[in-house]
């Protein structure tokens, strides 16, 4: 009965002992062993300072995982325990759509919001509460909005490859914000497509417009970039737009004529000539050529030959003639010219032309041992050949016993250096031999070193017979043929081909006894070797000849 009594006692002093009673993070409480009279103890555990994303503006917050802050409190003093966090696209926090950690044993006050992703543009609300061992704080509240990026500005000029003089302004359109947020621009303007070596920039100015301020080289592409920004983040980097400057127009580069080189020799009547490309620095001008050519320096034919640096002259050039060409770059605005050069045509290479000798006249008499030989010059189609000439004296008209021969002589006259034989007949003859050592020799002349005739040579007879080799050889298109009969004969002279068939008869017929020549006229014979044989009654002899045209 005691031990019931006691038991309701306690029972009924519990209350005033121990009471706590939650008033929104405030706790009343009484402890055992108050005195009457004595106030309860309120404990109070708060959420404070709430932040998110630290120095950033609630407003303009850019960083998409936030650290959300703030500092516990207790005014028991006693550490966190427990957190719960929630965000949500709505203010009254009716539907926890984006974030909700739930309750999180934890003392951290800082943590990084890993819900759904935060959009830009988007304002967002966020609370959160903590406790201690169950005690919680009232929820702590606030809201905050994403920041929008500018929108890209859309680039007015230059555009890409825009050809541009100075001064260069470079121009966009105005950005837009969702937050109409007061916005700079900043241009960059670079020597590289990869955007790598930057030449001028102007950063965070309040026109949309910007001349460069830098010296750019002319003739020369350039990239730019431009971009806004709201004071909080910085909106996408436009394209690289390139352009060209060009402030004075350049003339064509210089450039040279390829061939036909200078002074050549050329066999086609229709050459075909060509050029170096010309180099215009301008990066729109189109360089065009003008052929020039013809036989007068100061008159020559002009063709349009376009972009082209090569061309076939059409119209068939004179043979052994020369001519001078050159070769005109042309652009919008200016003209660059080669040097002239010249060539010669020649299809054929041709012999000396025949020409005279002038002294000793033929069976000239008296003159002295060391007499003045002179003969016409030998002038020569081919434009780039020129004759010198070979001097030959003998004592027999078939050139057996020669005398003097002299080679090189690039006049037209020479005195021997030798005295000749006083009282003798002489025959004498020049070879005009051009560059291409093609030769073609003068008619024989005879004279006289004192007083013998040269129609005594010719009354003498033979002492036997010959056949003396052709004159001139090789030849084109007439030789002499000459012969000695020391007795009379028929006489017959062939010319065969080298397999032995009958080309021509020159000879057919009795001759009394004496020297001979006969002529050969081969114009209308093929170039090659032939054979010309002499047969009389006694003495058959067989030479050798070359007809070379």
């Amino acid at each position: 009965m005691k031990n019931l009594i006691v038991l309701l006692v306690g029972l009924i002093l519990l209350p005033v002992l121990v009471f706590a009673q939650y008033t929104g993070g405030s706790y009343d409480g009484y402890a055992m062993g108050m005195s009457a009279g004595e106030l309860p103890m309120t404990r109070v555990i708060e959420v404070q300072n709430l932040d998110i994303s630290g120095n950033e503006d609630s407003l303009h917050i850019i960083t998409h995982n936030p650290d959300i802050s703030y500092n516990f409190y207790d005014s028991f003093g006693e550490e966190q325990t427990t957190y719960h966090v929630q965000v949500s696209t709505y203010s009254d926090f009716s539907n926890i759509d984006m974030w909700d950690t739930g309750e999180v044993l934890s003392s951290d006050s800082v943590i990084t919001y890993s819900g759904s992703s935060l959009q830009d543009g988007e304002t967002y609300y966020l609370r959160i509460k903590s406790s201690v061992d169950g005690y919680w704080s009232e929820w702590n509240a606030l809201s905050f909005r994403m920041n929008s990026n500018p929108s890209l500005p859309v680039v007015i000029s230059p555009v890409n490859d825009t050809i541009v003089t100075t001064p260069i302004i470079l121009k966009i359109n105005e950005s837009m914000d969702s937050e109409s947020d007061e916005l700079t621009y900043s241009f960059n303007v670079y020597s590289d497509s990869d955007l790598t070596t930057k030449l001028d920039s102007a950063e965070r100015i309040t026109n949309t417009s910007w001349q460069i301020t830098e010296i750019l080289p002319d003739n020369v592409q350039y990239w730019w970039t431009a971009s806004a920004n709201d004071g909080y983040e910085e909106s996408e980097i436009t394209s690289p737009n390139s352009f060209l400057v060009n402030s004075a127009n350049d003339s064509p580069g210089a450039f040279r004529l390829l061939s036909p080189s200078d002074s050549a020799e050329i066999t086609s009547l229709n050459p075909i000539l060509d050029w170096e490309n010309a180099f215009d620095p301008d990066p729109v001008d189109t360089v065009q050529y003008i052929l020039y050519y013809g036989k007068e320096i100061l008159d020559l034919k002009s063709v349009n030959v376009d972009k082209d640096t090569v061309y076939q002259i059409t119209d068939s050039l004179a043979d052994n003639s020369i001519y001078y060409w050159k070769v005109s770059a042309v652009d919008n605005e200016s003209i660059t010219e080669t040097e002239v050069w010249k060539f010669w045509t020649n299809t054929e290479l041709e012999p000396p032309e025949p020409f005279a000798l002038l002294l000793p006249s033929n069976n000239q008499e008296g003159l002295s041992t060391t007499p003045n030989f002179k003969w016409n010059q030998a002038s020569d189609n081919d434009p780039n050949d020129y004759a010198v000439y070979n001097l030959v004296i003998a004592k027999d008209e078939e050139f057996n016993q020669i005398q003097l021969t002299v080679t090189g002589i690039t006049d037209t006259t020479y005195i021997p250096s030798i005295d000749l034989d006083n009282n003798n007949i002489y025959y004498w003859k020049v070879k005009a031999v051009d560059t291409d050592s093609l030769m073609t020799a003068s008619e024989v002349n005879a004279f006289t070193v004192g007083t013998v005739s040269v129609k005594d040579k010719n009354t003498s007879i033979p002492n036997e017979y010959a056949l003396n080799q052709n004159y001139p050889n090789p030849f084109n298109p007439t030789t002499t043929i000459s012969y000695d009969l020391p007795n009379s004969s028929f006489v017959t002279i062939s010319v065969y081909d080298i397999t032995g068939n009958l080309v021509e008869n020159l000879i057919n017929e009795n001759k009394e006894a004496g020297s001979y020549s006969v002529k050969w006229n081969a114009s209308n014979i093929s170039s090659g070797i032939y054979l010309y044989r002499l047969v009389t009654n006694d003495f058959v002899s067989t030479k050798k000849l070359v007809l070379l045209k």
